[in-house]
């Protein structure tokens, strides 16, 4: 359906699709929610919704079976449309307003036909229907709002004031258990891409041109989501944050999640339709307690204005709560006008009941959309990582370790140059990954320009560098030590003087002063492989040459280890002002034959050792995030 306006075929298919799923009539009722009259939907029918969200490109659909439905916030300006679409969406849009009004004007217009051709006949019969449509539509539509408000939870009222201010999903339904996060990743993806095409749009149309990055939260709705399976997905995606705890209507989507624990209240007990319903037992109970003294107390002629009956004395007690007197009827006994007494006292008391409990239920609205507002701005503010590998080895390693730290799998963002792997959030920080193309930093798809793309995408607080690294001292360390690179020297940019003589020209440069503090503090609860501090080489050849690693440790006596990308990575989170540090682990020693004890041995440099130092690396960054250690942002620590 993308780029077409569908059939109607094809959205009567998607919404009996919808209508047959096992959440399907929970969702029906959401997108089409009763209007004021209660005898009417809101909305339109389910096909003209999809068609015309279709038109708005608001519709991401997978055949005749998958279709998500987003909405943009009531502020928004809608997209133009042709004539057609603009009087279908109008007609989707006030669909209960069109059938509460439409009837009655053409009914009345009928009317007034009939009554300038003198039929007073026909006339008086279409009023009637006129005034018993109106009867009906009143009273549906207020029995339709006591039930309502009984039944609906609190978040419920959140949720929709959230979805009215905010892009929302207000639809997503795929019963092919296969095809749920393909649709699910879609969806939001055109969220991303609408909201970019918005503000490039708007850039444009004041002579500008920008680069967006989304930062916006999709809102979503449980009853929006029509299998359990989705829902599940849903509510475990790295992007999914549900500020009133697992299972709660609000859902709330984003590039960050948070993992605390929501601060809601205990539900309250909705003591108004408490009190109404005592009220309404009192008034019914009343009148036998005045029946029978009436009967006792009456003599001869004042029996006639008693109140000896129990409709009677309903009907003097019902007056006497409104301050008025029943013409024809009057008590004849003390208790009677006791009780009428009081009976003065419930009007007042119901009104200032109905005040208190209006604004308990305003604060407590109040309360739950700022809980749903904190956790949407703790959503955006979080510190953000950016972690950096090269290989497959050390993408596994740390998408693993970070499933183990979230539970939750990782999303893909393909909207940007850049691929970028949302890891979830752990404490209080969100962890974003790319895996650089090339070895080495200077090609296009090397560390430099990878790392410069990566950072004007997610735009993070810290940048680290990680996997694997050669060893340069076989001697000391052993295959899986973390190598903390307190330096990094650049062995690229050298001259070449007589004899062979080589003068090292690259930057020897020391990484972020806060992350080397981090690092040192996180190793002393670290219980993993051992963590070596010095100074790392990188050079963009790839080492497997005896007399080239023991030139090489002559050159640099103080090098620890040695990698290929470090020199563009650095380079590039300095000019983008990011925070960085290279943690790596020892998979090799460059070509010397030792094997993982540091013994020689005739095994070169074995692939077995990769995945163990890919995970000691991996599992070292991820335990330092784990101990909020990249929790604050550095802008807040200068404050």
């Amino acid at each position: 359906m993308r780029g077409t306006e569908p059939t109607w075929s094809q959205c009567r298919r998607l919404a009996r699709s919808v209508r047959a799923a096992r959440h399907g009539r929970e969702a029906y009722a959401w997108m089409r929610p009763r209007a004021a009259a209660g005898m009417f939907r809101q909305r339109g029918p389910l096909p003209l919704l999809l068609a015309v969200a279709a038109a708005e490109g608001l519709l991401v659909s997978q055949g005749d079976s998958g279709v998500a439905v987003l909405e943009p916030p009531m502020r928004k300006r809608r997209r133009p449309l042709s004539v057609r679409w603009t009087v279908l969406r109008f007609a989707a849009q006030h669909w209960g307003l069109l059938l509460l009004a439409g009837p009655p004007i053409s009914l009345l217009l009928l009317a007034i036909a009939a009554a300038l051709l003198h039929a007073v006949v026909p006339a008086l019969l279409v009023i009637a229907v006129l005034t018993a449509y109106l009867a009906a539509a009143m009273t549906s539509g207020l029995i339709t709002q006591i039930v309502s408000d009984s039944r609906r939870p609190p978040i419920r009222a959140v949720a929709n004031t959230m979805a009215a201010t905010s892009w929302s999903l207000v639809l997503l339904h795929q019963p092919d258990d296969q095809s749920a996060r393909q649709l699910f990743d879609s969806a939001y993806q055109r969220f991303t891409a609408l909201v970019r095409a918005e503000i490039k749009l708007a850039a444009h149309e004041l002579g500008g041109e920008v680069r967006v990055r989304v930062t916006d939260t999709l809102v979503g709705r449980l009853s929006g989501i029509t299998t359990e399976v989705m829902r599940d997905l849903v509510s475990s995606s790295v992007r999914a944050g549900m500020p009133f705890g697992p299972g709660t209507e609000l859902i709330l989507m984003a590039n960050a999640t948070t993992d605390q624990e929501p601060s809601t209240r205990q539900p309250q007990v909705a003591f108004f339709w408490l009190y109404l319903f005592a009220l309404t037992v009192l008034t019914l109970g009343l009148p036998m307690m005045i029946v029978v003294p009436e009967r006792s107390d009456c003599l001869g002629a004042e029996c006639a204005v008693a109140l000896t009956d129990y409709g009677r004395a309903l009907d003097w007690l019902v007056y006497q709560m409104l301050f008025q007197n029943v013409p024809g009827l009057s008590p004849s006994s003390g208790n009677s006008v006791v009780l009428g007494v009081l009976a003065h006292l419930l009007l007042p008391m119901t009104l200032l009941v109905g005040v208190v409990a209006a604004r308990r239920s305003m604060a407590e609205h109040r309360h739950r959309v700022s809980v749903a507002q904190r956790e949407r701005e703790r959503m955006l503010t979080n510190a953000h990582v950016l972690i950096v590998v090269t290989t497959p080895v050390e993408w596994r390693s740390v998408a693993r370790a970070a499933y183990r730290a979230t539970g939750k799998a990782v999303a893909m963002d393909f909207q940007h140059r850049q691929v970028v792997y949302e890891l979830g959030s752990i404490r209080d920080t969100t962890v974003s990954m790319i895996r650089i193309g090339d070895q080495g930093a200077l090609s296009p798809g090397g560390s430099a320009l990878s790392t410069v793309d990566a950072i004007q995408q997610v735009r993070p607080d810290y940048a680290i560098l990680t996997g694997i690294c050669y060893g340069l001292r076989p001697k000391e360390h052993r295959i899986g030590d973390v190598v903390l690179g307190k330096r990094v020297q650049d062995l690229d940019h050298q001259k070449w003087v007589e004899e062979q003589t080589i003068q090292v020209r690259g930057e020897n440069i020391q990484p972020s002063p806060t992350l080397l503090g981090r690092c040192h503090a996180v190793a002393g609860t670290w219980t993993g492989s051992a963590v070596r501090e010095g100074e790392m080489v990188s050079w963009t050849k790839l080492l497997n040459s005896d007399s080239a690693v023991k030139a090489l440790r002559e050159q640099r006596p103080d090098a620890i280890g040695g990698e290929m990308e470090g020199s563009g990575f650095h380079a590039a989170a300095r000019r983008e002002g990011v925070e960085w540090v290279i943690v790596k682990s020892i998979s090799d020693w460059a070509g010397q034959h030792f094997d993982a004890e540091g013994r020689e041995a005739e095994i070169g440099k074995p692939d077995d050792f990769q995945q163990r130092a890919a995970d000691n690396a991996a599992d070292f960054v991820l335990h330092m995030i784990e101990m909020g250690a990249l929790s604050a942002k550095p802008s807040d620590m200068r404050r």
